[in-house]
């Protein structure tokens, strides 16, 4: 499903990063997706896999019904279980009911979504791609030394965030 273009959403993003945060049994595998496999093109694991590109095939074993059975798993797993979908009891994603039979007609608004990490991902590449780059560096340089005089990001109140929990810890360790 599709968010009108009017909307801001992970829709926007060109490609996705996988998210692994919540498992860290899940870590090696999602670096395991992330293996480029053409320094050309640069296109992921997770990419040919996605496309179900011919060249993976028996790519995994050496036996080929094996392997098939590895890529087909390896699909399962990136593409998610639609069929049947799950969530856990600690969510805090709420809909509002806009109709007496809702659930049939799909007729709610979603008041506070999940956390976006995908979205709020490419967001903090961005911002950190304006400010740290190279260009951004040197007009910032240039401004200073009374150089040329060329346009620079600045955000002045960007926010270094930190955990109350950090914070109680270090001073319990004092």
């Amino acid at each position: 499903m599709n968010l009108p273009a009017t909307l801001v959403s992970s829709q926007l993003i060109d490609k996705l990063v996988l998210d692994a945060n919540g498992n860290a049994a899940a870590l090696p595998l999602a670096a395991f997706f992330d293996i480029m496999i053409d320094e050309v093109n640069k296109p992921t694991l997770k990419d040919l896999l996605l496309t179900d590109e011919p060249c993976l095939d028996g790519c995994f074993s050496d036996d080929h019904s094996l392997s098939e059975q590895y890529k087909i798993a390896f699909q399962i797993a990136l593409k998610g279980n639609l069929n049947s979908p799950e969530t856990h009891e600690r969510n805090k994603q709420v809909l509002w009911v806009n109709s007496s039979s809702a659930i049939e007609d799909n007729h709610y608004t979603c008041l506070i979504p999940l956390y976006p990490s995908s979205f709020t991902h490419a967001i903090y590449n961005k911002l950190n791609q304006a400010r740290f780059s190279e260009e951004n560096k040197q007009a910032r340089e240039n401004r200073y030394k009374n150089k040329a005089q060329n346009p620079y990001i600045s955000i002045p109140n960007y926010t270094q965030f930190s955990s109350h929990q950090t914070r109680w810890n270090k001073a319990a360790e004092r």
